[in-house]
This record gives C-alpha cells, sequence and structure tokens, in this order.
C-alpha cells in the first residue's frame, strides 16, 4: 500500500461515523503486550453542540409562528417571515432558535477538559489498577492529524490507541443543559492502517443524571460542576472501554 492510500485508510478508520466495533483477537492482544510501549492519544474535539430533543425548541421559536425558508446557500441568511404578513425578518443562517443558543451557550463552547483526553487519562487508571502488562504510554498525546508518516516519526511503527469524540453536545432546548459525549478508542497498526481493536462508549442521550443546569451553573467557580460532570461522564465511558479491552474467546474445537 502506498503513503496516500496508507494515510486514507487511516482517516477513513478514524474518522468514520457509526462504525461497529471490532473484538480484539487473542493474537493481537498477545502483541500488544510483547510491545516496548502502546502509544495512546487524542485528537482534540471540537467545540459541543446543542441537541434539543425531537427538535422541540426551534419548532416551539420558528414554528408556527414563522415560515421557516431554509437558504439556498450557506451564505444566505435564513428568512422568517411572519404569518401575519409583516415585513421578513433577517436572521444568521440556522434560524432564531440556533442564533438563540449559540448566544446562550457561547462560554460553554470552551470546556474546562476535553472529552477524548479526559476519557483516556480514566482508560488508563482502569488499566493500571487491573494491572495490566500493557506498557502504556501516560500521560495521552494530543496529534494535530492523522498522517501515518506523522504518527510513525513520532511514536514509533508499532500499535497506537486513539481516543476521539464522536458525538459531543449540550443536550437540551432551551435554557438548561446536561453535557453528554461518546468517546471512540481505536487501536490501530499505523504501519499496515488495520483496524486492532475498537469501541465506542457513553450510550445515545442521559438519563436522570446529570440534570440540567443553567449556563452560569455550569460556568460557575471555574466551570466547577461544568468539570465535574465532564470527569464523571469520561470515567463511566472508560470503565466502559477498559472492560471491553479484552481477547475474545477462542473458537471450540
Amino acid at each position: 500500500m502506498t503513503r496516500a492510500a496508507l494515510s486514507l485508510a487511516v482517516t477513513a478508520v478514524l474518522l468514520g461515523g457509526c462504525v461497529p466495533p471490532v473484538p480484539l483477537a487473542r493474537g493481537d492482544a498477545d502483541r500488544v503486550r510483547a510491545e516496548p510501549w502502546l502509544p495512546v492519544v487524542y485528537v482534540r474535539s471540537k467545540p459541543p453542540w446543542v441537541d434539543c430533543p425531537n427538535d422541540e425548541g426551534r419548532q416551539l421559536w420558528e414554528f408556527p409562528a414563522s415560515r421557516y425558508r431554509v437558504p439556498k446557500s450557506i451564505s444566505d441568511p435564513v428568512v422568517l417571515v411572519s404569518s401575519s404578513g409583516a415585513s421578513p425578518l433577517q436572521y444568521v443562517t440556522g434560524g432564531v432558535w440556533g442564533a438563540i443558543v449559540d448566544e446562550w451557550t457561547r462560554s460553554l463552547q470552551t470546556p474546562p477538559m476535553d472529552p477524548a483526553l479526559a476519557t483516556a487519562r480514566r482508560f488508563l487508571e482502569y488499566r493500571r489498577d487491573a494491572a495490566d502488562p500493557i506498557r502504556w504510554g501516560d500521560p495521552p498525546l494530543e496529534v494535530a492529524g492523522l498522517d501515518p508518516a506523522a504518527l510513525e516519526s513520532r511514536l514509533g511503527r508499532g500499535p497506537v490507541l486513539v481516543f476521539d469524540s464522536v458525538r459531543w453536545v449540550l443536550v437540551g432546548c432551551f435554557y438548561t443543559y446536561k453535557p453528554w459525549f461518546n468517546v471512540r478508542a481505536t487501536l490501530i497498526d499505523i504501519v499496515t492502517g488495520r483496524t486492532i481493536w475498537r469501541d465506542t462508549c457513553g450510550g445515545i442521550y442521559p438519563g436522570s443524571w446529570p440534570a440540567e443546569a443553567w449556563p452560569s451553573e455550569l460556568d460557575a467557580n471555574g466551570q466547577e460542576l461544568y468539570a465535574r460532570i465532564i470527569d464523571r461522564l469520561a470515567g463511566k465511558c472508560a470503565a466502559q472501554l477498559a472492560a471491553s479491552f479484552s481477547p475474545r474467546p477462542e473458537p471450540a474445537q
């Protein structure tokens, strides 16, 4: 495989959307244990976006009091026309609700900790407490990109464990929100681009915990509540991944 083709393959593996888990084969587990060390890296998460179940926020703010016209291009403004026939009012692309939540959650777009990094750290804690024979690279390193040549020059030719946030949201429709995320862990052979193990943690939507909070509450005391929620979610997520990271049974003879 050429370097360009390998780069595309690795990027597709790590940045794919909804991808199935890949169990760890016993032979691969033995190989990983034999490595001098196993680098652990994370891809910096993008800012969280507001996830409103059933699109209730947009329906309330934009329907039926106004008629929503989808813009022809991303640069065109959204136009909301009052049902009373008044002159059109123009808002930024995304509509009234989008503009409101963007402004309302502005301070939360810079969280106190990165979900991918927090999960990677807690994963290493679980594996370390289990007296894992694997020599993990600790602390996790941030990678700017997924280019195999850059990873190889920095980390060597062995497998690399990559953490990335595949869903990072603030769940809520109006004025209060609860942080939530899914993190994917992928153990990949940088030389061949083969996925050795992969799993995703976090579930779809939060239950009763965490409770929704006002942005001012999440921001208070240096974002103490925000950080505590992310850390607890990361711990639960990492526990799932740590339990998943075990060789699958050999088939019966």
